[in-house]
């Protein structure tokens, strides 16, 4: 990857590719030599494809601008689409012209009364009337509006010869994505003791005094998502993430399970991002929380084509198969900025619901005596973690990560 050295440097005639600000790798002193009109140029080789060259047109003073600087230092692969928090506000603002319909009380088949829409069962006489997150994905104004933005994505694709390529991604997190969940390996320990152990959701362990509020900033916005998105059933959504490799980062936990979607794809909806992190970008205000833009979730079937609407900028006409997983699932910088599509599973998950557990172990590295020590104990728990998991059938696979 490369930064010019100076922001007054010149590109060749032609050489500019620029469809979206590609970041890569820009260097402090180079943002403070940045005047108004100047532009900044970069680029990479690699990745998806050819060298690209990317510009940054200057309005005003860059370091001022805190969202201009916080797109600037990020580090960017190649054909990756970084966008600043107001550039991100921007394409949800375009969206609002096609919000989400609120849920919608529903009719149970057996006795004709109706259902508040958090409902999964029938309170008159206890019929199943569908798992709430499913039905609001299902809604047809939402797979009218995904609809929408899918033909939006297709559309700019074959403009640039690389509509195939859109569709096999598509096709490939259709066929082949997982959902992942990442957990402490104490916790995956505890899930393999018996098949009567479940995972508690964040605000089950709450209501059940089994752990505190973590009262962060993140403890907010993950309330305020939950509000929005799942009104009156919080604590029976259980989050995972969509993978086409079986593992995504260290942050949630290294221990990644990968869940059987025979066992959640009637109950799962997906979600375009992190919603916690969604909610927090998109600074919605109160009074829009009910209406969220369209286009952005979707039922478990169509979560192919939720990744072909997410990610269809960052598909150009040299990729490959094997760079789909790294679209899919795209390592943050802090970890809680890491970019993937979330599932959302309604009620329970037991030990009899996961497959693969894939141990993301630390790469080999020189060790203090006490670090030695702790890392022979985790040795210790993982070699009884595969014991446990043995007579369920689970594979058990180690990744260095």
């Amino acid at each position: 990857m490369f930064v010019s050295p100076s922001v007054h440097d010149t590109v060749p005639p032609g050489a500019l590719k620029t469809t979206k600000k590609h970041l890569s790798l820009i260097t402090s002193e180079v943002l403070a030599d940045a005047q108004d009109g100047d532009r900044i140029f970069g680029g990479a080789q690699g990745g998806c494809g050819p060298e690209f060259i990317w510009e940054i047109p200057v309005k005003g003073n860059l370091l001022s601008d805190s969202a201009c600087l916080g797109t600037a230092m990020c580090f960017a692969s190649p054909c990756k689409s970084v966008v600043s928090s107001v550039d991100y506000r921007d394409d949800i603002a375009q969206r609002k012209t096609g919000n989400d319909t609120m849920a919608v009380e529903r009719q149970c088949s057996k006795c004709n009364n109706s259902v508040p829409p958090s409902e999964a069962l029938c309170p008159h006489c206890m019929n199943s009337v569908g798992f709430p997150n499913v039905d609001t994905a299902k809604h047809p104004d939402k797979k009218s509006r995904l609809k929408q933005e899918y033909d939006s994505a297709m559309h700019n694709c074959r403009s640039r010869n690389c509509d195939a390529k859109l569709v096999s991604f598509e096709k490939d997190v259709c066929d082949n994505s997982k959902a992942v969940m990442a957990k402490q390996l104490g916790e995956v320990n505890r899930l393999a003791v018996n098949e009567r152990q479940m995972i508690a959701t964040y605000f089950q362990q709450i209501r059940g005094k089994s752990r505190l509020s973590d009262g962060d900033e993140w403890d907010y916005w993950r309330r305020f998502a939950g509000t929005a998105l799942f009104c009156g059933y919080e604590e029976d959504i259980q989050f995972a993430f969509l993978s086409l490799d079986e593992h995504g980062s260290h942050y949630y936990g290294n221990m990644h399970m990968v869940l059987k979607t025979a066992l959640i794809h009637e109950r799962s909806s997906v979600f375009f991002e992190n919603s916690a992190l969604h909610v927090k970008k998109a600074d919605y205000p109160v009074s829009q929380l009910p209406q969220l833009p369209g286009g952005i979730r979707a039922e478990w079937s169509d979560r192919g084509k939720l990744a072909a609407a997410k990610h269809y900028k960052d598909i150009c006409p040299s990729t490959q198969p094997t760079y789909h997983p790294q679209l899919l699932f795209q390592p943050g910088a802090k970890g809680w900025d890491d970019d993937f599509i979330e599932v959302h599973i309604y009620g329970t998950i037991t030990i009899q619901g996961v497959e693969k557990v894939v141990y993301l172990k630390p790469r080999t590295r020189p060790l203090s005596k006490r670090q030695q020590k702790k890392q022979k104990a985790d040795r210790a728990e993982v070699e009884a973690l595969k014991e446990r998991l043995s007579p369920y059938g689970i594979a058990f696979e180690e990744v260095e990560s």
